[in-house]
């Protein structure tokens, strides 16, 4: 595609020729062509207004040369799941600009890296599951962590920071942040309480505690073992393994008041054809919840278990899957 040329499907200009066109700008000043017919065209007068050309423009350097120097299949799979379009040169929200930057990059925090993918179980596997021979861990989440939330198109927020929300993945995943306008959300969870009088990093102490102790292949599931990840004042992190390898992402953070969010949600993968799948999680999620919160109302938590009368849709779609399995 060239700057002047056609402006056609879902990526709607071409990064690179883009930001060559305003470094040309740059360094050629107001008489270079290429940067001329870029501004010029009629989709991009349309898009954006011309004093914030240049700016939108260089925003998209750094991209731009990344998927360059990608192989075409690494960077078409990346653009695919970002679902890249023009909004890279349009101001858009800094969450979902920062994630998928972040995955793009391959930076801490955003998609896991070629060995996490190939090979996803922990030193503390059982035997069992170190004898599978494919290995698929998914793609790491670029927005897990504490940050403001966008709950619906509509652009309302959080109202502080929250963790990541399950995006319409009724049969993978659980979290505390969801739109409270949608009462047809089938996997949100209510936060949970620290008992009185305990301060907030205490309890985080206790939450380690219980989770350093998780039984490895309890109710059958986490046969791939587990592995604490980053632990903060607030705020703790753990990856936790399938039998086939698959990874699920649980966080928990207690806020000052008491209450404990929580997020647990398996992965995205890939099935044999290199298509991204979003299969049940086997009732992995809510197996792991389950023990971790009964372990915690021993020490006086207010915890809710999670069954198939209130997560209804949950288990029934895992319940499907498993039949269409075999």
């Amino acid at each position: 595609m060239e700057c002047g040329g056609p402006v056609r499907g879902r990526v709607q200009m071409d990064l690179s020729c883009a930001c060559f066109g305003a470094a040309l700008r740059r360094k050629a000043g107001p008489g270079n062509t290429a940067f001329d017919r870029l501004r010029t065209h009629p989709s991009a007068k349309r898009l954006l207004p011309r004093r914030r050309v240049i700016g939108h423009l260089c925003r998209a350097v750094g991209v731009s040369f990344v998927l360059a120097a990608a192989s075409w299949h690494s960077a078409t799979a990346r653009a695919e799941q970002l679902d890249v379009r023009l909004t890279w040169l349009l101001p858009i929200q800094t969450e979902r600009r920062s994630a998928a930057v972040a995955a793009v990059l391959g930076l801490a925090g955003g998609l896991a890296s070629p060995a996490q993918q190939a090979s996803a179980l922990f030193p503390n596997a059982l035997p069992q599951a170190r004898q599978t021979e494919r290995q698929n861990a998914g793609l790491r989440p670029g927005d897990l962590g504490l940050e403001e939330r966008r709950l619906n198109r509509k652009g309302d927020m959080t109202p502080g920071p929250a963790l990541r929300g399950c995006k319409l993945r009724p049969s993978t995943c659980f979290s505390t942040t969801f739109d409270p306008r949608d009462k047809g959300v089938a996997n949100k969870l209510e936060p949970w309480a620290i008992p009185e009088g305990t301060a907030p990093a205490a309890a985080v102490d206790q939450l380690t505690q219980v989770l350093l102790k998780y039984p490895v292949g309890q109710n059958g599931v986490d046969e791939g073992g587990y592995r604490l990840v980053e632990q903060k004042r607030n705020y703790v992190y753990l990856q936790f393994a399938a039998i086939s390898g698959r990874v699920d992402d649980v966080e928990f953070a207690v806020q000052p008041d008491g209450k404990v969010l929580i997020h647990s949600e398996s992965r995205a993968t890939k099935n044999e054809f290199d298509v991204q799948e979003n299969k049940p999680d086997g009732l992995s999620n809510a197996k792991r919840l389950n023990y971790i919160s009964a372990e915690l109302r021993k020490g006086g938590w207010t915890t809710a278990e999670i069954t198939p009368e209130t997560y209804s849709t949950y288990f029934k779609l895992n319940e499907d899957e498993a039949k269409k399995s075999g």
